[in-house]
């Protein structure tokens, strides 16, 4: 998974976890941090080592 500023990803058995990194906004969502989600979220769909996703606010 490609790693977005505004986004921190990680997969671990078989679990994606995406954390919100913008702590100076209080994970207020912008274009960037859109952009990024939608990238990983098309990523995860392509893998299928990937079964769950967990969203990390």
């Amino acid at each position: 998974m490609p790693e977005h500023i505004t986004l921190l990803t990680v997969t671990t058995e078989n679990i994606l976890s995406i954390s919100l990194n913008r702590p100076e906004s209080y994970n207020a969502v912008n274009e960037a941090m859109k952009e990024g989600l939608n990238d990983a979220l098309k990523q995860a769909e392509k893998d299928e080592g990937v079964w769950w996703i967990a969203l990390h606010v």
